[in-house]
């Protein structure tokens, strides 16, 4: 199978190192002219790791703010995720940059951009909640981003801080993911400073119990977990007359981790995979005796994480249809990564593949499309033996 990315992929976005004299110091011996620039091209996978290993941008700012921070801005719009992710994590970017980098398709963009102080700063209310969408995950750390900016405002800024974590919070006190829920009760209980001195933006108790009523309502009233005792009697059973634990989303991902085989696996598999807590889905969504029920109840899921789970795990691979495969993918880079492990599924779907990620212009999925056709061609030359 020929390399049709590869020439693409040397052509795009790269970067480059130049090696130059300074003005002011010693000629080298060299015939070239003392300023003649020596120019080495990168590419952008190098110049994510260097960004990403390095304090290159951060050393430069002191020195050339404006320089470096069109430098970033470029980064920002460059066309490989991984040079964008970097871009991310930068505080001198600008309020155009910052929401350029909100609206990136890859979560990892997001990710970093969504704990970076100063972009979230510079976001409109309208920005923050765009950029944290519906992912649980991204929702979390903006609200613990934008508590983090209120604790640290001066009286210049508090107005505004406080007016945009308010209406964060009171956003947020529709989203679903039970992470979020536990977040605000533990806000409200903590009594922080702003919930003192701003009755308005303490999150309502009736509003709270209304919402795990309605996700009670949603998951067949079955999501409270509880650890107790068995009957010792026959016929065996749950003891209701002994004392019970309810079991939080850390306590359930080790449960999940310890189902054997059965009937009572696929049961609780199914029933936790609408567990409002994205964690404890990821866990059901890794499971290696998870059944086609259970997959049909994550295949959607906002959650990057459940999403990623669904496409490490083999069972769930050997189940899905290819264009199931694909739209769990959602032309996020990051996850078409997840892929790139298993040479039997990277064939049965690299047709289907070719046609969602074939056009794309960032380096990272590119070279991914050639881990594939690699991955695939030493599978078929091992079966040729």
């Amino acid at each position: 199978m020929p390399h049709q990315y590869t020439e693409k992929r040397q052509s795009v976005a790269r970067f480059a190192f130049v090696c130059r004299y300074r003005k002011g110091t010693l000629q080298s011996k060299s015939k070239e002219p003392a300023f003649a620039p020596i120019v080495v091209a990168l590419s952008s996978k190098a110049m994510a790791e260097i960004l990403g290993c390095t304090r290159l941008v951060e050393s430069q700012l002191e020195a050339d703010f404006w320089q470096t921070q069109a430098f970033v801005r470029e980064l920002a719009v460059h066309p490989d995720s991984r040079v964008r992710a970097e871009a991310a994590r930068y505080e001198c970017q600008t309020c155009e940059t910052a929401e350029v980098l909100a609206q990136d398709p890859s979560y990892e963009v997001r990710s970093n951009l969504v704990q970076n102080q100063q972009a979230l700063d510079m976001l409109s209310l309208e920005g923050v909640l765009a950029l944290a969408g519906e992912d649980p995950d991204l929702q979390l750390e903006a609200l613990g981003t934008l508590r983090l900016l209120l604790a640290g405002a001066d009286q210049e800024n508090y107005a505004m801080r406080k007016d945009k974590l308010a209406g964060f919070l009171k956003t947020a006190q529709s989203f679903p993911d039970q992470m979020i829920v536990s977040e605000l009760e533990s806000i409200k209980a903590q009594g922080e400073d702003i919930f003192m001195h701003e009755p308005r933006l303490r999150p309502s108790s009736r509003c709270l119990r209304h919402r795990r009523a309605r996700e009670a309502s949603a998951s067949c009233g079955a999501i409270e977990c509880l650890a107790g005792f068995l009957k010792t009697t026959i016929p065996a059973g749950f003891d209701a007359a002994k004392p019970v634990i309810r079991l939080d989303a850390d306590a359930l991902d080790y449960i999940v981790d310890s189902l054997e085989d059965g009937p009572t696996a696929d049961a609780v598999l199914q029933r936790l995979a609408e567990h409002p807590a994205s964690s404890v889905r990821a866990s059901v969504a890794q499971n290696s005796l998870i059944t086609r029920r259970a997959i049909d109840k994550l295949v959607a899921d906002k959650a990057y994480s459940v999403r990623s789970a669904l496409l490490e795990n083999e069972e769930v691979l050997s189940k899905c249809s290819v264009q199931e495969i694909v739209s769990i993918i959602d032309k996020d880079p990051g996850l078409l990564q997840s892929l790139t492990w298993n040479p039997f599924i990277a064939q049965r779907i690299y047709s289907a593949l070719e046609e969602a990620f074939g056009s794309s212009e960032d380096p990272f999925v590119q070279e991914l499309m050639i881990d594939l056709q690699e991955s695939i061609e030493d599978e078929q030359d091992v079966e040729g033996f």
